[in-house]
């Protein structure tokens, strides 16, 4: 949302789970020890070739700050044994699931990852099993180190006060709308010929049809139609509420019966479940919207704009009276911002129909009715206010506390952080080979004498 750079708390080695475990280190040698864990230089050799695979500039420092990286990540680890902390099996099964998923979109598919590997994903996970839980570990025992740390509005205004004026950050433009939308009406008799429709494709897989052929056929999501309707595993929080409901209730090879949702109607078969994620296929329909419904949906927006411009100080009330929109209508037709929490909007959140309608308007003055889509890519009308509008600024106490308060809690956390480690660090045996005792690292105690 904002071009600034946070105070960084740590960077975990969470990219390399042996991605380059096929290539041969000729000489793999222990390149330190601490406490009772040991670092091998294919550990760090692993990690700069996945930096240069993502095209990230390495230079000769390149792996001492990896070294540091995974030094201290293996005293965190330390530190959690002491502590006795623990993750349980069914939280490191959601975290490999959770790689295997984002590698094999990378790669294409799951089987091109297990053809990548030369091994099945059982095999893959097998090997990343004890990597994966020790950086769980690891990421607990950073938390609780950190997680109570707090800043009070005085600690906000030192920290502010500390920024050189050269560096402070640079907040973009950032929009409050409301909105009042009106949806085509769908009618009763489109309603239940897409539930007969979608009934007879389910007897029809009942019956021994493929659920993978029909979905290619009929499915009205394009993205997983392809796939077979195949969405491939997915947590309760990435579907829909009604979806979710039914997609984690249903058996193994069960079809559901309809469901419906903001999206239209569908039927789900459950492929596979694993602990919290379950993998499902559908087939989705929706009504399609008749020129006869949309120009009705416009004659009724536009009564409601002849009302505005009579009266524009009722927009919220007309907004609760008369919108579409589930969302908004009850908070006045405010738009909740959901990568932020907030109603503000830097301008690449908008989108892009929506930013041309209000990018030239005035606070408090509205767009005329225009045609677009909502977040399910159905055809509305809508009438937009431009709530505020604030221009490119260097970041204020006054206007950008929140901004200042988070900076002020990374920069606080960074150095609680870094007081723990220089004191672990005086209280643990490390011994780094020679080959790195010339690094440059941040904490100084790693070499010890």
């Amino acid at each position: 949302m904002h071009k600034i750079k946070l105070f960084p708390v740590v960077i975990f080695l969470i990219t390399s789970t042996t991605l380059f475990s096929q290539e041969r280190i000729a000489l793999d040698k222990i390149a330190a020890i601490v406490g009772s864990h040991i670092i091998k230089t294919s550990d760090i050799q692993n990690e700069y070739l996945q930096m240069q695979l993502e095209n990230t500039p390495v230079d000769e420092q390149s792996k001492c700050k990896i070294l540091e990286q995974i030094l201290l990540q293996k005293l965190l680890l330390d530190q959690a044994g002491i502590d006795s902390l623990t993750v349980s099996d069914a939280q490191i099964n959601g975290e490999l699931d959770k790689r295997i998923t984002s590698l094999s979109v990378q790669i294409g598919t799951e089987q091109k990852l297990e053809a990548f590997y030369g091994k099945t994903v059982s095999e893959i996970k097998a090997e990343w099993r004890s990597l994966v839980e020790d950086q769980m570990l690891a990421s607990q025992m950073q938390s609780k180190i950190i997680n109570d740390v707090q800043v009070s509005p005085n600690d906000v205004r030192l920290f502010y006060k500390t920024i050189p004026k050269d560096s402070i950050p640079e907040v973009n433009p950032e929009y409050e709308m409301s909105q009042i939308e009106v949806k085509p009406p769908i009618e009763l008799k489109q309603k239940l010929e897409i539930k007969q429709k979608l009934e007879e494709l389910r007897q029809r897989i009942i019956n021994g049809e493929s659920f993978s052929k029909l979905a290619v056929l009929y499915s009205e999501d394009m993205a997983s139609a392809k796939k077979g309707g195949e969405l491939g595993f997915v947590s309760r929080n990435d579907l829909v509420p009604d979806f979710a409901a039914v997609a984690f209730k249903i058996k193994e090879g069960e079809v559901s019966r309809i469901v419906e949702t903001e999206y239209g109607y569908h039927i789900i078969q459950l492929i596979e479940k694993k602990g919290e994620k379950v993998n499902v296929r559908h087939i989705l329909m929706s009504a399609k919207i008749s020129n006869e419904n949309i120009l009705k949906a416009k004659i009724k927006i536009d009564s409601i704009y002849i009302k505005l411009k009579a009266d524009s100080t009722h927009f919220a009330k007309y907004a609760s009276l008369y919108s579409d929109d589930e969302a908004t209508k009850n908070n006045g037709g405010l738009y909740q911002n959901p990568y932020t929490g907030t109603s503000k909007f830097d301008p690449k959140q908008i989108d892009p129909s929506l930013f041309y309608a209000i990018k030239d308007l005035h606070i408090g003055s509205f767009t005329e009715p225009f045609l677009t889509q909502d977040e399910t890519g159905k055809q509305v009308y809508k009438i937009v206010k431009l709530i505020s509008k604030t221009e490119i600024h260097k970041a204020s106490l006054i206007n950008d506390y929140q901004l200042i308060k988070t900076l002020s809690l990374n920069n606080k956390k960074h150095k609680a952080l870094n007081e723990w480690v220089d004191t672990k660090i005086a209280k643990t045996y490390i011994n780094i080979d020679q080959t790195y005792r010339s690094c440059k690292f941040e904490h100084k105690g790693w070499i010890k004498e």
